[in-house]
């Protein structure tokens, strides 16, 4: 089953014969009518031409169950140079250089404290020297920067379609014993620099 307009569910029937292993059914794609997992506000400026300076604030939205199988952010920050120092710490989790030194990865772990469900990262990253040209990125230049989240939450759906267990019925006859899961994975899943030339944003709804 899947959300219709106005609260409506629309059913649709599959037949098929599955293999012995795991499989994918099928795949859908919505462009409305879903609530983004985690909300994120991006801010990075650079004081001088060998540090940075950030703060990355997240909310997991009110829909969303508070406990996530992991949740990591990656700050790619190759542009700049090899990462030397870095002063400044999450407010959950744990914070480390790459071991290339050319990114910073943020470790939320699987839940966000507090009743408000947000955490916050704000540094001052300090840089060796610049990089070869070779590791520059062209979209990632000067103050243009995102942050890159990778997580997976269990029993969750970015949309109300819906497996009826009731609705399952196998030729010939019999009574299967059924397991129906459901996550969410991260894809590619940025919030980039709100103070940067180089942007891009979920439209909103027409």
């Amino acid at each position: 089953a899947a959300g219709g307009p106005a609260g409506s569910m629309t059913q649709h029937r599959l037949r098929f014969i599955p293999p012995l292993d795991w499989f994918e059914l099928g795949c859908y794609q919505t462009s409305s009518d879903f609530v983004i997992p985690i909300r994120g506000f991006f801010q990075l400026k650079a004081p001088d031409t060998t540090s940075v300076k950030f703060l990355l604030q997240l909310k997991l939205a009110d829909p969303y169950a508070n406990n996530f199988e992991y949740c990591d952010v990656n700050f790619p920050l190759a542009s700049h140079g090899r990462i030397v120092k870095v002063e400044g710490s999450p407010s959950s989790g744990t914070a480390a250089v790459s071991s290339d030194g050319r990114a910073l990865v943020w470790r939320i772990g699987t839940k966000f404290p507090g009743k408000l469900n947000t955490v916050s990262f704000a540094a001052l990253v300090r840089f060796a020297e610049a990089p070869p040209a070779e590791e520059i990125d062209p979209l990632c230049t000067g103050i243009n920067a995102f942050a890159q989240l990778s997580f997976r939450l269990p029993d969750a759906s970015a949309v109300r379609a819906s497996i009826d267990p009731a609705a399952v019925t196998l030729q010939p006859a019999a009574k299967p014993k059924l397991s129906i899961t459901r996550e969410l994975i991260s894809d590619d899943y940025k919030i980039w620099n709100s103070l940067g030339t180089a942007r891009h944003c979920l439209p909103p709804p027409s």
